[in-house]
């Protein structure tokens, strides 16, 4: 864990030494995009693919790098058919589920490094971020129906934060001379208790620089 912080940590150290030299250039980005669950395995088996949405703000540091700081939130719906066929053992069984839906909101702070490119208008980057996630997931309701009598079991889930860091992967596309559209893939981890809390997040959006 101390190996993954420190890597985002660093970059944005070194971009600092450097701030003195560049020029104070700020945009707003917002967008949105998917999320996919990867880690517990519990997270990826049991919930499907999600909703992401976001934005804040960056600071040109020097002709290639910029620092930045964002706000997004993902959204999970749980699985209900995949559940549903693993606990209905027999055709004599049916069950409804309801709840369950899982989010992470993550706050943090980072690095955005461009690559080198011939075509002026195509910018490739690359993004590390430290910060503070919370990821939730509300309780589920599963009623069970055998020959007409119905039974109920409640399985609570919780909220929790933790430290983040996430790594990614972009294109910046510039459709004028302060805005461009931008897409782009990261992994993004939360350093929960138990076992880590992953996914990994894909996203467009606009960015307008004054």
């Amino acid at each position: 864990m101390r190996t993954i912080l420190c890597i985002p940590l660093f970059v944005v150290i070194f971009s600092l030494i450097s701030y003195g030299q560049s020029e104070n250039r700020t945009g707003l980005y917002v967008g949105g995009g998917i999320a996919f669950p990867s880690e517990p395995q519990g997270f990826s088996d049991s919930w499907k693919m999600g909703y992401t949405f976001g934005g804040g703000f960056d600071v040109a540091l020097t002709p290639t790098t910029s620092l930045l700081f964002s706000i997004w939130n993902s959204s999970f719906p749980l699985d209900e058919a995949k559940i549903r066929s693993m606990i209905a053992a027999s055709s004599d069984v049916s069950v409804s589920i309801s709840g369950g839906s899982a989010s992470g909101l993550d706050i943090s702070g980072g690095i955005k490094v461009f690559f080198y490119s011939t075509f002026k208008t195509l910018m490739p980057y690359a993004t590390a971020s430290i910060g503070y996630s919370k990821f939730k997931m509300s309780d589920v309701l599963i009623t069970y129906t055998i020959y007409g009598y119905s039974y109920t079991m409640t399985l609570e889930n919780n909220s929790e934060s933790a430290v983040s860091s996430s790594f990614g992967l972009g294109l910046e596309i510039y459709i004028g001379e302060t805005s461009s559209f931008f897409i782009e893939g990261r992994y993004l981890i939360a350093f929960t208790k138990e076992k880590n809390t992953i996914y990994l997040p894909v996203r467009s959006g606009i960015r307008i620089g004054f």
